[in-house]
């Protein structure tokens, strides 16, 4: 897994789907807090755009890595995932035939 927004996004998932998030004074809350919210009547899921040129043009926020849904969604994979430099390096280094002559 990959330290993205994408992997941390599917926090969502329990509650409702990649895309959608909360409206008003929720947009920005926590997943968790976010899904109380819709069973309270409160907030109304909304659903954004999955990548924006402009992040600001979201409806949707990313879930923030540090959620507590995301932490409990990942479990002992959080603190392991993988840096996106890290996958851009290694593709680069296999991609080269000096570098990936190692690599059997």
């Amino acid at each position: 897994l990959v330290n993205t927004p994408f992997t941390w996004n599917q926090a969502r998932l329990p509650y409702m789907q990649l895309f959608q998030c909360c409206d008003g004074k929720y947009r920005n809350a926590t997943v968790k807090d976010c899904a109380d919210a819709i069973s309270r009547g409160e907030a109304k899921k909304v659903s954004s755009n999955l990548m924006c040129a402009d992040p600001t043009e979201c409806t949707c926020p990313n879930v923030a890595e540090d959620d507590p849904s995301c932490i409990a969604l990942l479990g002992r994979f959080h603190d392991s995932l993988l840096q996106p430099e890290q996958v851009a390096g290694t593709i680069i280094a296999l991609s080269n035939n000096i570098l990936s002559a190692a690599v059997t």
